[in-house]
């Protein structure tokens, strides 16, 4: 990405060194809230579909998923089942995502509903990422047990482990959800 090929060559050791180089204008793209690759994304997307993932991420440290522009939106929505990627892989960038102290949790969880991502990380499930509490953080348990609490504890621990997720984690998902469907059921405030 454009944000990526920025550096400031260190010709100095322990004096200033301001001069930026910047070849492809990602100083103005990461001001202006936009994150653009490199190139063509259609051609990064055919060469790795996991492309989206990392551009996901991307937008929710340093972007606004609003600006995502619609050629790219077009062009994840045909990779976004990411068949020639590793289940296990396409789980450690969601986590790598969710995890990282930069990324807002609600922004990265938000951009991965609207691109259609969801569906690669938790196949078969149902989700409404949108009704997020206002103080959701991305946590490797919770925020998967919030996205998927409208699913069958045992259908998640399938769903999971089929999509690259541990056994372990796959129950203790499963086990977050049963909690929160019997909160609901006694009345306690989730």
């Amino acid at each position: 990405f454009t944000i990526n090929a920025m550096y400031i060559p260190l010709s100095q050791s322990d004096g200033d060194n301001s001069e930026l180089v910047d070849p492809h204008g990602g100083a103005h793209h990461l001001k202006s809230g936009e994150v653009v690759a490199i190139g063509s994304m259609a051609d990064k997307m055919k060469a790795d579909p996991a492309t989206a993932q990392r551009y996901v991420k991307m937008v929710s440290r340093f972007g606004n998923p609003d600006k995502i522009p619609d050629k790219y939106k077009a062009t994840i929505e045909r990779h976004k089942d990411m068949q020639d990627v590793d289940k296990g892989d396409v789980r450690k960038e969601f986590l790598s995502g969710l995890e990282h102290p930069d990324v807002d949790a609600r922004k990265y969880l938000g951009a991965y509903s609207k691109l259609g991502l969801l569906g690669a990380v938790f196949p078969g499930g149902e989700f409404n990422p949108e009704e997020m509490p206002p103080d959701f953080k991305g946590d490797r348990w919770l925020a998967p047990a919030w996205i998927l609490r409208n699913n069958d504890p045992d259908k998640i621990k399938d769903m999971l482990e089929g999509g690259g997720w541990s056994k372990q984690e796959a129950n203790d998902i499963a086990y977050l959800v049963c909690l929160y469907h019997w909160a609901e059921k006694h009345g306690f405030d989730a």
